[in-house]
């Protein structure tokens, strides 16, 4: 029987494959800049929990490809980054929270990763200017919902863009990236000033009854912002969110904890099959030609912010064996296990889809499965998001479960 750890083993060979060569975890940059980042994390965490130091210089080719290639003049002015855009899909400030979360984690466990001290420095520098572009984004000014909601960060620059507006996810991303630089730089007082501000838009909206829906989860953006949709509700949200309120005492601000535990609890209510797996729920369909872009990898970021959980004092009780079931998902249902070797694609067999559920279950909303890949987007970047997401629930169970088998 395969472990956890060689399933996780044969997940990273994979996305190593499908980026085209053996040192870069990244696609073309006119494919989702948020998404590299997110691959990004998932890959250092990969690392840093099966103890394996970053040979293969995965973060230096990211940083090479993605800052020095197609950033070199504003390198060292993120307010530059913002008025251009990046690449030719506008400036979308959450992507830079995605990318200076990965950076900072390979700061943070730089020494298991093996980088001297020039690399840390250029990891420091960069994942600052990444927080300088995302906080670029905050405006003080009071949001529509009601009073006692003040602040929060827009996602773009430009805001009568579709989709634009102070949604949780650009507010969460800066959160808890502020909550990273607490920790590397000590000694500034600007990320704790923004741990707390952070905070207190979501304490606002908490107040008035816009964040949660009826069900107790996050909002994709709070009731009657911008683009707002009472029935939008993102499984990366949950994640991020309780990560952020897991963090937020220690980086200077209140006990947050609480409230992530009731998040967790409306998870496992709500977002939780029969077989505990998790599922998202029908989006509306304004964001359904995009969910292969843009929504596909919730479950593995739920999962990847649940997972540290693991390690700290008096976790949810039944935290490990949400992992334990979603990992298990991931791996027997993974696509082509069943068909011949293909010379062409030697990792094929390791490919995860969306549908992490029993195979048969029809995808909602008759039952709680999911198609393998959404909207039949069965493209390169759509199988290489989908990787991630399903490695993610493999990383997990490595905390607590890496040398143990799954069961069939």
């Amino acid at each position: 029987m395969t472990t956890y750890h060689e399933a996780a083993d044969s997940a990273f060979s994979r996305i190593i494959y499908l980026t085209g060569n053996q040192n870069a975890i990244y696609l073309p940059p006119n494919n989702g800049f948020w998404q590299q980042g997110n691959a990004l994390s998932t890959c250092i965490e990969y690392l840093v929990r099966s103890k394996t130091p970053d040979n293969q210089n995965i973060v230096k080719n990211a940083l090479d490809f993605v800052f020095d290639n197609y950033r070199m003049n504003a390198l060292d002015n993120p307010q530059q980054w913002i008025q251009e855009g990046r690449y030719d899909t506008g400036s979308w400030l959450d992507d830079y929270g995605w990318w200076g979360i990965a950076l900072q984690q390979a700061y943070q466990f730089s020494n298991q990763l093996g980088y001297d001290n020039s690399f840390c420095n250029r990891l420091l520098h960069v994942s600052q200017n990444c927080w300088i572009a995302l906080q670029g984004g905050w405006d003080p000014s009071p949001v529509t919902p009601g009073p006692g909601i003040t602040g929060g960060a827009w996602n773009h620059q430009t805001p009568d863009f579709a989709l634009s507006g102070r949604n949780c996810i650009t507010n969460e991303a800066l959160w808890l990236l502020s909550q990273y630089f607490r920790q590397s730089v000590p000694g500034d007082p600007k990320y704790v000033d923004q741990n707390k501000a952070s905070y207190g838009w979501f304490s606002g909206a908490l107040s008035v009854n816009a964040l949660f829906d009826q069900d107790g989860l996050v909002r994709e953006r709070l009731v009657g912002m911008e683009y707002y949709d009472p029935s939008f509700v993102w499984t990366g949200d949950q994640g991020m969110f309780i990560a952020a309120c897991r963090g937020n005492q220690s980086a200077g601000g209140g006990d947050a904890e609480p409230l992530a535990r009731q998040i967790a609890q409306s998870v496992s209510m709500h977002l939780i099959d029969n077989n505990g797996v998790l599922h998202d729920r029908n989006l509306p369909s304004v964001y359904v030609t995009d969910f292969s872009k843009d929504y596909a990898t919730g479950k593995g970021v739920l999962l990847r912010c649940l997972s540290a959980w693991c390690d700290s004092p008096n976790p949810p009780s039944d935290l490990r064996q949400l992992i334990l079931n979603n990992a298990q998902a991931v791996w027997n249902n993974r696509l082509f296990k069943d068909e011949p070797p293909d010379p062409n694609d030697p990792t094929k067999q390791y490919q995860f889809g969306f549908n992490w559920n029993p195979k048969g279950n029809p995808p909602p909303p008759n039952g709680n499965g999911e198609p393998d890949f959404p909207n039949n987007d069965s493209s390169l970047f759509s199988q290489l998001i989908l990787q991630v997401a399903g490695m993610s629930a493999l990383n997990a169970a490595l905390i607590f479960a890496a040398d143990e088998p799954i069961p069939d």
